[in-house]
């Protein structure tokens, strides 16, 4: 019996220490050990997927990040997200819903998951300029992205 209760004890342990990253990064920030945002480029089909210091974010609020970027409207969608150098799990923010929150509209804000090594958010202009990507942390559990004209 005892056997069995250890068993039982590793195995919830591993569980919480190796079950998933949201539940690091729950406990990360919970500890006040928040992820460095300013860390965040703008990757995406624009960039060929690098991290690109013209694409580096920039604070211009509290815990509200953004960088300026010029986009050509032809008809094609640019698959996006924003990431640190690694694509470190915290640090790796894709859409959160896929029905609702992927495919972004100018002005319109959506969910973000930032625990994603995959889900890219796609925007396809509707005419060539200059647009802001900007993502709000205000709100850490549900993250905010939003695309904006110039």
């Amino acid at each position: 019996m005892k056997t069995l209760f250890n068993i039982s004890r590793i195995a919830a342990l591993s569980l919480l220490m190796f079950g998933c990253t949201s539940t690091k990064t729950f406990v990360d920030n919970l500890s006040g050990d928040k992820p460095d945002y300013s860390q965040l480029y703008l990757r995406g089909s624009f960039t060929w997927w690098e991290a690109d210091e013209a694409y580096r974010v920039t604070e211009v609020q509290e815990h509200v990040y953004r960088v300026i970027v010029d986009l050509v409207a032809d008809g094609q969608p640019y698959d996006f997200k924003f990431a640190d150098k690694n694509w470190t799990s915290g640090l790796s923010c894709g859409y959160k819903n896929k029905n609702s929150d992927e495919n972004l509209k100018v002005n319109l804000t959506v969910s973000a998951n930032c625990d994603t090594p995959v889900d890219n958010f796609v925007f396809t202009p509707e005419e060539s300029g200059k647009y802001i990507f900007q993502i709000d942390f205000n709100s850490w559990l549900d993250p905010k992205v939003t695309v904006l004209k110039l």
